[in-house]
């Protein structure tokens, strides 16, 4: 990157520097109003507070090699945004013409892979008919856009772990209900035993006794149909 730096700012006698930011909003082809510079700060805060990305914006009639993808990497570059977690549109006027570049910042680009393409590829008709500021509006809009699926794909995982535990935890209760209603004496609170014994009936029928060693507590669970305990 260092020969970007010097192709753009002391190669030539007509080269141009790179431009000073100027907050993350460098509007120095004036294709703003106070309105518009206001709106589209605050769209930059907002990405920063919802995504954790520092958007840096450069609008300019200015680029001395006539190469708008060195011009925007030098740009990356001087305003040290090639290694963080940064996004940077510049919107540059060539030949009487509007073009666009974004560029990621390395842990952006790590983080979201063909992120700056992506939105690059959505504002290129906005900038070919001059529409700068609305082309600056919808940049966040492909942001929210690109991201959101994202970091809600990141959320199930989570919001699964915790249904299973309160399933789990329901699962347990009434184990918990079912254990207590058949095998605690209402009474004592003792363990209730059990054993069986052979029933009135055709079939020669056992059912299940539970009871109570202490207070002779009993609850008879009849087999078959219509069965009921005492």
């Amino acid at each position: 990157m260092g020969l970007v730096l010097s192709l753009l700012c002391g190669a030539g006698a007509g080269a141009a520097t790179v431009p000073l930011p100027i907050g993350p909003l460098s509007d120095y082809g004036n294709v703003l109003n106070r309105h518009g510079r206001d709106r589209v700060l605050s769209l930059i805060h907002e990405a920063q507070a919802r995504h954790g990305i520092s958007v840096s914006i450069l609008a300019s009639w200015e680029d001395p090699n006539q190469d708008l993808a060195l011009y925007a990497h030098a740009v990356l570059e001087s305003w040290g945004l090639a290694s963080a977690r940064t996004l940077l549109a510049v919107f540059l006027r060539q030949n009487d013409a509007w073009h666009v570049k974004l560029l990621a910042g390395a842990q952006t680009a790590a983080a979201y892979p063909g992120l700056a393409q992506g939105i690059e590829a959505g504002l290129r008709d906005l900038v070919a008919h001059e529409r700068i500021e609305e082309a600056m509006v919808q940049l966040f809009a492909l942001l929210d856009a690109w991201l959101a699926p994202r970091q809600t794909a990141a959320q199930p995982s989570g919001h699964v772990g915790r249904t299973v535990l309160i399933i789990a935890f329901i699962a347990a209760v009434g184990v918990a209900a079912i254990f207590i209603h058949r095998r605690i004496c209402p009474r004592c609170g003792r363990i209730l035993r059990i054993r069986e014994e052979r029933g009135f009936g055709l079939y020669g029928r056992r059912d299940t006794v539970y009871y109570c060693p202490r207070c002779g507590f009993t609850r008879t669970r009849r087999r078959g149909p219509g069965g009921r305990g005492r």
